[in-house]
């Protein structure tokens, strides 16, 4: 009988061991869907204000480093990212330049 148990015993002490298991983690799984959550309402208001005029100033400023034409740029050519945007605007330069030759040669009438 002490045997019966004592087997018992130790299969509830094993079947409470696997119960905290489980409950740690249920508890990860929730963190993981209330984290899930919050970024799912900040990608939904973000797809609500995309068409904002707020959302697309600050669109166009930070991704396609536009400003408006009475503004002064300051960039910082030591940084990676200054050294990235005078590439860009000097091949873009490049670009009109070029494109404007290429037009000037084209509209001469001989």
């Amino acid at each position: 009988m002490a045997v019966i148990v004592l087997m018992m015993a130790a299969w509830l002490g094993g079947m409470y061991v696997v119960h905290l298991q489980l409950a740690s983690e249920m508890q990860d799984v929730d963190v993981q869907i209330a984290e899930a959550k919050a970024e799912n309402a900040a990608l939904q208001k973000q797809y609500d204000n995309q068409d904002s005029p707020e959302f697309i100033e600050k669109t166009a400023r930070e991704k396609l480093n536009m400003v408006y034409p009475s503004e002064l740029v300051y960039i910082n050519a030591n940084s990676e990212e200054g050294k990235k945007l005078l590439n860009s605007i000097r091949r873009s330069a490049a670009k009109v330049s070029e494109g404007s030759i290429a037009n000037s040669n084209s509209t001469k009438v001989e």
